[in-house]
């Protein structure tokens, strides 16, 4: 099982994540974002589990609250919910360039 933020920072490619990553992974967040050839596709899960982080937070954009989400699934962590959104949050804060 590779960890994201270890597999972050073994992919050279990434150094422009590391940027981002690098108060996020302080906080141990990414470190229950798992991947695992072999489990749903070789997405991102929750902690080895077989659930992916887009399931999480599709369950969040349809308006589920954590509370719901917990019971649904009472293997997860309220960090897990907390991890899915600091996912997505690192994703979608990258500069975007424009040609002139």
């Amino acid at each position: 099982m590779l960890h994201l933020a270890d597999y972050v920072y073994e992919r050279h490619t990434l150094l422009y994540a590391l940027n981002f990553l690098g108060a996020i992974v302080k906080s141990n967040l990414l470190e229950r974002i798992t991947i695992e050839p072999g489990k749903c596709g070789g997405r991102l899960c929750i902690r080895g589990h077989r659930i992916r982080v887009t399931d999480i937070l599709g369950l969040l954009s349809a308006k589920a609250s954590h509370e719901e989400i917990l019971e649904d699934y009472p293997f997860l962590e309220e960090a897990d919910i907390l991890a899915a959104l600091e996912y997505a949050a690192v994703q979608t804060d990258h500069a975007i360039l424009v040609a002139a």
